[in-house]
C-alpha cells in the first residue's frame, strides 16, 4: 500500500470514527448517566420514584427539592402522582449510578369515570356549593366539586369556583368519595387551553 492510499485510509477511519462513537454513545447512556426516561410509575416512596419501562427493565429516580413537576404544562407536586400514571422524567447521573430527576412531566390519561384527573369544558358553575359542570370529550357531563382546601388556578392565578365561566377549559385532581361524586383537591383551567 502507497502512501496516498494509506493516509487516505487512515483520514477515512478517523472521520466515520469522529461521526459514529458521539451517535452511539448518548445511546447507550440514555437513562444512565443524562437525558430523558420514560415508564410508568409502581411505586412512590419518600422522594423516589420506581417505574417500569416498556422493556420492563425498572428504574429509580430520586427527587430533588429542585426538581420540577408538571402535568399537562401545569405546576405540580409529587404528592399529584401516583401509581400507574405514565410519565417522562429528564434525568441526570448522581455519579454512583443512581439517577436524579430534573424535572417529571405527565398528561391526563384517565377517562373522566376512573376519578382521579378529569378534564372538559365547563357548562356552569354553582358558586354557593363549590362546584363545575363539566362536559367531557364525548359529550358526556360531570360535575367537579371542590372544598375549602382545594387548589384552584385560573389563567395560572389563585382563584375560586365562582371565577370559572362557561366555555373554560378546566383540569382537576382528585378521588370519588363513597358516593361516587367527583371531589377535586387541584383545578387548573381557564379561557385558554388547559395543555
Amino acid at each position: 500500500m502507497n502512501g496516498v492510499r494509506r493516509k487516505l485510509l487512515v483520514a477515512s477511519i478517523a472521520l466515520t470514527l469522529t461521526f459514529v462513537v458521539p451517535m452511539t454513545a448518548p445511546a447507550q447512556d440514555e437513562g444512565d448517566r443524562g437525558g430523558r426516561v420514560r415508564g410508568k410509575i409502581t411505586s412512590i416512596e419518600g422522594a423516589s420514584i420506581s417505574i417500569v419501562r416498556r422493556d420492563q427493565t425498572a428504574l429509580t429516580l430520586q427527587t430533588t427539592a429542585e426538581t420540577v413537576f408538571t402535568i399537562d404544562r401545569e405546576p405540580a407536586t409529587l404528592a399529584d402522582f401516583g401509581v400507574d400514571d405514565p410519565i417522562t422524567a429528564r434525568v441526570h447521573s448522581d455519579g454512583s449510578g443512581g439517577l436524579i430527576a430534573d424535572a417529571v412531566f405527565a398528561r391526563s390519561e384517565r377517562p373522566p369515570h376512573h376519578g382521579g384527573r378529569v378534564h372538559g369544558q365547563v357548562a356552569s358553575v354553582d358558586a354557593a356549593e363549590g362546584s363545575i359542570s363539566i362536559t367531557g370529550r364525548e359529550g358526556n357531563v360531570l360535575v367537579i366539586y371542590t372544598t375549602p382546601e382545594t387548589h384552584i388556578l385560573r389563567n395560572r392565578q389563585p382563584a375560586t369556583v365562582a371565577d370559572f365561566v362557561a366555555g373554560d377549559r378546566v383540569k382537576a385532581h382528585g378521588e370519588r368519595d363513597p358516593n361516587g361524586n367527583f371531589i377535586a383537591d387541584r383545578v387548573l383551567g381557564g379561557s385558554g387551553r388547559p395543555d
